[in-house]
Parts: structure tokens; sequence; C-alpha cells
């Protein structure tokens, strides 16, 4: 057992199916991993059961897990996913270009609820449709989950302008969100509009990225844009100069003050 080594790196290595067996044990002997980048390593279903079963009662100081550019699929998703709901340290979650749709999306959220700490979820470029993403949403409300992500990326998916109503209602739940991404999906100027409403009544909300959704032609989508790229700017202003009035942190950060716990403590 190797309890030194804290971050593994092993993206682009293309390990096909004959690898992930070795590499489940391997991960078996490494309890203290911090961090963890699997991206491009051909992980299909069969891999992704040899990966639960090492993820199972290990890793729990690992706060890092980078699976993207992996033919996971939905079932290699719902294996992953009860490997991923031990994982109760986790921070980041990155799960680009994974051949993804809405069945997979309900595994993601299920093993979301049981991560506190998780703060980033990125699965950009997969094929979730605003159905899947109302299944993530649902999960993060369940009672007890404790969501407080603060970035979500999900560009180049399948959402249409309804993915703006869980949007809504994950910003309900409290101040932790403050990065959204939803390039390169299908919302209309309707759903730019919903967004724009959103950013004017959550001060939360620091970036919103919406970019590759409308005709570039679209003179009424380009100055909503506009508008919006205007409010975020202001607000992002706003925050760095109440950062310098602070004479004791100089680089201010809105999760220095969402990200605490009910005693006041950082979680």
């Amino acid at each position: 057992t190797n309890t030194g080594l804290t971050d593994l790196r092993l993206s682009s290595n293309k390990m096909a199916i004959e690898g992930s067996p070795w590499l489940g044990q391997i991960l078996k002997y490494l309890p203290n991993l911090i961090k963890l980048d699997l991206a491009g390593n051909d992980i299909d279903e069969t891999a992704s059961s040899s990966l639960r079963e090492a993820c199972i009662g290990r890793f729990t100081n690992l706060t890092s897990l980078k699976l993207s550019q992996n033919p996971i699929g939905d079932k290699g998703m719902l294996e992953m996913a009860l490997g991923l709901a031990g994982l109760g340290a986790l921070r980041s979650l990155q799960i680009f270009n994974c051949e993804i749709t809405d069945a997979g999306a309900a595994a993601i959220g299920a093993a979301l609820a049981s991560l506190p700490c998780l703060r980033k979820l990125e699965v950009a470029y997969n094929r979730i449709s605003h159905d899947g993403f109302r299944l993530i949403t649902e999960w993060l409300l369940v009672e007890g989950s404790r969501n407080r992500l603060t970035h979500i990326n999900i560009d180049g998916n399948v959402c249409g302008d309804e993915v703006t109503e869980s949007f809504q209602r994950l910003l309900l739940q409290g101040p932790f969100l403050q990065r959204l991404f939803l390039r390169g999906n299908f919302l209309t100027l309707q759903g730019v509009c919903k967004m724009i409403e959103l950013v004017q009544e959550h001060e939360n909300l620091v970036q919103v990225e919406l970019g590759g959704n409308l005709e570039k032609t679209d003179t009424a989508a380009n100055r909503e844009l506009a508008y919006l790229a205007t409010l975020l700017e202001q607000r992002n202003f706003l925050l760095r100069d109440q950062g310098k009035q602070d004479g004791e942190r100089k680089d201010f950060s809105l999760v220095d003050v969402v990200d605490v716990d009910a005693g006041g403590l950082p979680v």
C-alpha cells in the first residue's frame, strides 16, 4: 500500500478493457489519493464496474475526479455512480464527453445526493436534455442532501428553455450557485431572457455563459446577451471593489461568504 501518493494522473493513456481490471487493483492500494485524473482512457461499461469496486469504501480524501472523454455511457454511469456515492470529500467532478444521456444523468444525480462537499460539476458535451438535468436537480434538492454546488457546466448538451426552471429551483435553495455554463445548447430568446431574470434576482451569480444557443444574426438575442454581459461585469466590479476594501482579504471570493455550514465553519 502506497500511503504517500496523493495525485495520480493517467489521462490519455487509452487503456482498453484489458487494462481496467489492472487499474482497479492498483487503485485499491492508493487509499490517500486527493486527485485522480482518468480522462481519455477508453473506460467503458466494463471498466466502470472495475472502478466502482475500487472506489467503494476507499478514497475518503479524494477531492478531484476527472473521467472525461471516456465512452462510459448510461450503463457505465449506473455502475460508476455506486462508487461515486462513497466519495464524501469530493469537491470537483468532471464528466465531459462520456456519451451520457438522460438515463445516465439520473445516475449522476443519485450519486450527487451523497456528496455534500461537491462544489463543481462538469457534464459538458454529452447528450443530456432539460429532462435529464431536471432529474439531476431533483436529487440535488432531496432533503438532507446539503447541495452547495457553486459551479455547473452543461455546455454542448441538448437542453431547451425548460432547463431554466431547474436553475431557478437550485437558486431558490440558497445563495451558493455562482457560475453557470450553458453554451451550445438549444435555448431560444425566451430562455435567454429567463436567465437574465435569474441573474437580476440572484446576486450570487457572477458568471453565466450562453454563447452558441442562438443565431449570430439574431439582433434581439445579441442585444439581450450584451445586456447580460454588462450586468455581470458590473457585479464582478462591485465584488472586486468590496474585496479591495477588505484589509485582510484582498482576493475577495463569494465562496468565502456562502460556503459555510450552520456553525459558521468552512465545509
